[in-house]
């Protein structure tokens, strides 16, 4: 009799095993199926072919997708990097353009070359002056693999109207120089709906453009009070942190179908749990001010840190350590932009102001009705998205200081300069030479 009862227990035992594991298994399956359902009722993709609903031109904007597509196919036609290719910004050569006024060793090659592309510069412009958004042909039911092609090809436009401007800024045709710098902010906001981390990327790197290009052309020059405001508008009106919640969203997607293709893989499920806790944390944690984003962003590398920290858990959750890398870096790029954005704001609030004063101000505080927008638009503007305090502000004998003091959250005194053992400088800002 003990013996018949060992053996029962010997069999039954691994068939509770299994029935408990199984019963796991479908809780684990019905709580993700929940999630799933509670992310569509939000308009949110779960995969990756949901994502070519997700990624639309929105209902109260103008379509400019045919003007872009016009545009880019004239510029593909063009053949810039072969025409181009000695010449710098769009070619192979490095060296730093000088300011206007100072001698350009191929100024005229690189006019000669914008007049052999005149065709092309006309579609661009008339693209950027259409404004609206654009929904390139990208399939993204592709997957993370999707090519995104007319994305890429928009930092080749972007290219040729920086040089443009610095041809038109050292031949004294200012004017021209501001519309090239207006259609680079132009073709950076037609992207502002990209639905993916790299698309995004691509987003801010040509709002980047048009800030440096602000900064380093425009604020050399005396434009009128319309350039200005103008300037400022079409800079400030990206809005960085609802975009990359946005632009998160259809990562999710993209990620959560790109975990299937890890094939002979047991644990898909319970990585694509982590995956949703990640982005739910980062989507969420982009209604807070960004300190808070990026105290969050570190928490998230701590979770896979820890992931990594065995053989075991790295086995476990290998898709979810994989597809995840750099994600928790979005947070950081997006307040690096707005950083820049807000230097350039309100560095070009101080031109207006000494438009109008003929000198430039001696505090912030006094810039406050130079900035466009609404008491709290402008408060944010005005603030350092680093550690949420305001802009650092330093007028110098040479000039006037506007920064932010960007990665290591230590005032440096406006240190812009890039070294020679460091790629990025230390503080991030606008220098005004008086």
């Amino acid at each position: 009799m003990r013996r018949s009862r060992l053996m029962l227990c010997l069999v039954a035992a691994p068939c509770v095993i299994l029935v408990f594991g199984a019963g796991l298994k479908l809780v684990e399956q019905w709580e993700y199926n929940s999630q799933l359902a509670d992310m569509r009722s939000k308009g949110l993709p779960t995969n990756a072919s949901e994502v070519n609903e997700y990624y639309k031109v929105p209902t109260d904007a103008t379509d400019s997708t045919a003007q872009w597509l016009v545009a880019i196919s004239e510029v593909r036609a063009a053949e810039i990097s072969r025409r181009g290719q000695a010449l710098q910004i769009v070619g192979s050569d490095q060296t730093e353009i000088p300011n206007p006024g100072e001698p350009w060793e191929k100024l005229e090659a690189s006019r000669n070359f914008l007049n052999e592309v005149p065709v092309a510069m006309v579609a661009i412009r008339t693209a950027a002056e259409t404004g609206g958004k654009v929904r390139f042909p990208t399939d993204f039911a592709l997957g993370v693999n999707a090519p995104l092609t007319e994305i890429q090809d928009s930092r080749t436009i972007a290219r040729l109207l920086l040089l443009d401007a610095h041809v038109a800024a050292h031949d004294r045709n200012i004017e021209q120089a501001v519309d090239d710098v207006r259609a680079i902010f132009s073709l950076s906001n037609s992207q502002s709906t990209a639905a993916c981390n790299i698309a995004w990327l691509v987003r801010v790197a040509l709002h980047a453009t048009a800030c440096q290009a602000t900064s380093s052309l425009l604020t050399r020059e005396s434009l009128s009070e319309q350039d200005l405001l103008s300037l400022q508008n079409v800079a400030g009106s990206a809005d960085f942190r609802g975009e990359l919640r946005f632009a998160l969203g259809g990562e999710c997607g993209l990620t959560l179908s790109a975990v299937d293709n890890f094939s002979f893989f047991g644990f898909r499920l319970s990585n694509k749990q982590l995956i949703l806790q990640d982005f739910g944390d980062l989507r969420a944690a982009l209604s807070e001010p960004w300190p808070e984003v990026l105290i969050l962003h570190d928490e998230i590398s701590k979770r896979h840190q820890l992931k990594n920290s065995s053989t075991l858990t790295k086995l476990t959750s290998l898709p979810f350590l994989q597809l995840m890398t750099g994600v928790q870096q979005m947070g950081n790029a997006g307040v690096r932009a707005e950083a820049r954005q807000n230097c350039t704001v309100v560095a070009l609030a101080a031109m207006r102001y000494r438009l109008q004063h003929g000198q430039f101000p001696d505090s912030m505080a006094d810039l406050r009705t130079f900035v466009p927008g609404t008491e709290s638009e402008i408060t944010r503007r005005m603030t350092d998205p680093f550690d949420g305090q305001p802009l650092r502000f330093r007028n110098e004998p040479a000039g006037l200081l506007i920064y932010s003091i960007y990665h290591d959250k230590k005032d440096d005194g406006g240190d812009l300069v890039p070294s020679s053992n460091r790629a990025d400088s230390k503080d991030l800002g606008v220098r005004l030479v008086k």
